[in-house]
């Protein structure tokens, strides 16, 4: 997981990890472009101009729409503003925890509620549509419901989808 969603630019940085490669694609496109890099150390980049190329890459509307994503995450502060939300939803997902038998698991603004259960899965997910809030499904039989809001998410727009 990377630009800035867990509260560190890489999911990977809270454990010391330092990678030698790096795959990057999504949301480094200017959070809504197709793009996708391959971050390398420089003792590991082998390759010649134009040897290594993809789908993605090279596109300039994407590399500027990028630059100007990353500079708004560096110069809002996305990154303490992830860590802040992380505690609210935290806080939330824990009271969730004490009263139904859920698992609960995040960091930053992404976590997830693993209900044990497709089906119980499917119906949160369906009764929070139809009150206007899109979820999504993951893991082991779609019984993890995903809770990833926006970095730049009001605090009470927050707490009202939570």
């Amino acid at each position: 997981v990377g630009c800035g969603r867990t509260g560190t630019f890489f999911s990977f940085e809270r454990a010391n990890i330092v990678p030698d490669i790096v795959c990057l694609s999504k949301s480094i496109g200017g959070m809504e472009f197709p793009f996708a890099l391959t971050l390398f150390k420089p003792e590991m980049d082998c390759f010649e101009p134009g040897e290594n190329n993809g789908t993605f890459r090279g596109n300039q509307l994407v590399m500027v729409a990028s630059k100007a994503s990353l500079e708004f995450l560096t110069q809002n502060n996305l990154l303490s503003m992830a860590k802040k939300k992380e505690q609210i939803i935290k806080d939330y997902l824990n009271k969730l925890s004490t009263k139904y038998p859920v698992f609960i698991c995040g960091i930053g603004c992404i976590w997830g509620i693993d209900t044990k259960n497709e089906e119980t899965a499917k119906v949160i997910i369906q009764t929070y549509f139809q009150n206007n809030l899109v979820l999504e499904r993951a893991e082991r039989n779609d019984s993890v419901i995903k809770i990833m809001p926006s970095l730049i998410i009001e605090e009470d727009l927050l707490l009202e989808g939570l």
